[in-house]
């Protein structure tokens, strides 16, 4: 149970880690907030369809929690999702992915904010590692080193994505109704993320035919690798592991990024490589069991 738990994780963590890269491609024919919209558009009409299979909720179950879901689908889905791709757009996909594998750390800072209980000094530890470790890769994302370093609004944009999944993160612990199932909870999270996508979507749709198969391809695995496939595996994993082990595979996830991006002739720069292997070890530092606890 637990190997397959564990391959499950895994599978999620690729294929988000793939998502950065896929969506850079797509965004070679559709505007950021189009991307998002078909690609959570069609992710939302799949899983509805296999939510037929499964047994329904009542409508009066979800009485009183509909603020919590269109807040956990605005704030999750649509804004995080919108972000995120306008930062993949405007900076790179290793800059957007190692910034978006802060989002543990702020996860844990947000919780000690709302609980009003300090984390423990290993986590902080791990944390501003972390941080360190992203803005070395940030700055490390010219070629030319930090003599020609410069913020630009994709970095501020995966920031922003990396705060709203933290929202979401903390939230959906709270707010999602646990007499639900994972599976019908993410569904209907998702498909109200899509519903308010629509109208960004539909006022920035291509001008043109895609100029070749790539951007479509990619949209293909965005929507059945990194929505459907990933989201289904990680609700699996977590039923069958528990979150720990999959919160510390997620953490490896720009290092999936960088692979898959520099298969395509993209090698990143040293420090962007060393801004994201700190980045892993702080938050897989963070997210330790014991370091929690101490």
């Amino acid at each position: 149970m637990k190997t397959r738990g564990r391959l499950l994780a895994a599978i999620a963590v690729f294929f988000w880690g793939a998502a950065y890269v896929w969506g850079k491609l797509a965004m070679d024919w559709l505007s950021p907030f189009a991307a998002s919209t078909a690609r959570f558009g069609f992710a939302a009409f799949i899983m509805l369809i296999i939510t037929v299979f499964i047994n329904k909720p009542g409508r009066s179950q979800f009485k009183g929690h509909w603020l919590h879901y269109f807040l956990l689908g605005f704030i999750g889905i649509t804004c995080f999702q919108g972000f995120l791709f306008l930062g993949v757009y405007y900076s790179s996909p290793v800059s957007a992915a190692v910034i978006m594998a802060l989002s543990p750390a702020l996860t844990a800072i947000l919780e000690g904010l709302i609980t009003r209980q300090m984390p423990p000094a290993a986590t902080i530890f791990g944390i501003v590692i972390s941080m360190v470790g992203a803005v070395i890769a940030i700055l490390g994302a010219s070629p030319q080193g930090l003599s020609h370093f410069h913020l630009n609004g994709g970095d501020l944009f995966a920031f922003i994505a990396s705060l709203c999944f933290s929202f979401y993160t903390v939230a959906s612990r709270r707010w999602l109704i646990k007499q639900v199932s994972l599976l019908f909870n993410v569904t209907l999270i998702v498909t109200i993320g899509a519903i308010f996508l629509l109208p960004l979507g539909l006022s920035f749709l291509p001008d043109s035919f895609p100029p070749s198969m790539t951007p479509v391809w990619a949209l293909v695995g965005l929507i059945l690798g990194s929505t459907v496939s990933a989201y289904l595996c990680w609700t699996q994993a977590i039923d069958q592991i528990g979150v720990s082990e999959p919160n510390l595979m997620f953490n490896f996830m720009p290092i999936v990024t960088i692979g898959l991006y520099s298969l395509q002739g993209n090698l990143p720069t040293l420090l962007q490589l060393a801004g994201a292997l700190l980045v892993v070890a702080g938050v897989s530092w963070a997210m330790l069991p014991n370091n929690r606890r101490s």
